[in-house]
C-alpha cells in the first residue's frame, strides 16, 4: 500500500533538495521563529487597535483573542519542538513561560466573559508578557541557535 503523504513529495533533484536543506536551516536557526513572531505581534497589534479604538464588538474581540491563541499556541509547540531538537538547556523554564502565559489568557478571557476584567487588561497583559518574553527568554534562545556550530549553515 502506497502512503500518499510521500506520493506527494517532491523529487530528490539536487534544486529540491537544496530548498528542502534551506527550510530545515532556518527553523534549526529560528528564522522561521521570527516570521511566526511578526504574524503573532500583528495579530495582536490588531488588537490593541480595536481595544484603543472602542469599535469592535466584544464578539469581534473574542474572535481576534481566539486566533491570537490560536497561532500563539502552534508557535509554541514549534519553538519547543526546536528547545527539544537542539538539546537547548533552558527548555523546561521557558515551556514553562508559554503555559503560564496562556494560562493568564485564558484566566483573563473567562473574567472577561463574567464582567470581571476588560478587554483593556488583557491588552496590557498580554503585550508585556509578549514584549518582556521576546527581549529575554526569546533572545536568549535565538543566542543559543546563533551560536551553535550547524547555524552558518
Amino acid at each position: 500500500m502506497e502512503n500518499d503523504d510521500f506520493a506527494q513529495t517532491p523529487g530528490s533533484s539536487k534544486k529540491d533538495l537544496e530548498n528542502i536543506r534551506r527550510d530545515v536551516q532556518a527553523f534549526l536557526t529560528g528564522e522561521s521563529l521570527g516570521i511566526q513572531h511578526n504574524k503573532i505581534l500583528k495579530t495582536y497589534m490588531t488588537f490593541l487597535d480595536s481595544v484603543l479604538r472602542q469599535e469592535a464588538s466584544a464578539e469581534d474581540l473574542t474572535a481576534i483573542v481566539q486566533d491570537m491563541v490560536s497561532y500563539l499556541t502552534l508557535h509554541f509547540v514549534s519553538e519547543e519542538s526546536l528547545m527539544n531538537l537542539t538539546a537547548y538547556p533552558e527548555a523546561d523554564h521557558h515551556r514553562l513561560r508559554h503555559r503560564g502565559f496562556l494560562d493568564e489568557v485564558e484566566r483573563l478571557v473567562t473574567e472577561i466573559r463574567i464582567g470581571q476584567q476588560t478587554y483593556d487588561a488583557l491588552a496590557a497583559a498580554a503585550g508585556l508578557w509578549m514584549l518582556d518574553h521576546e527581549r529575554t527568554f526569546d533572545a536568549d534562545l535565538a543566542a543559543f541557535l546563533a551560536a551553535r556550530p550547524d547555524a552558518a549553515g
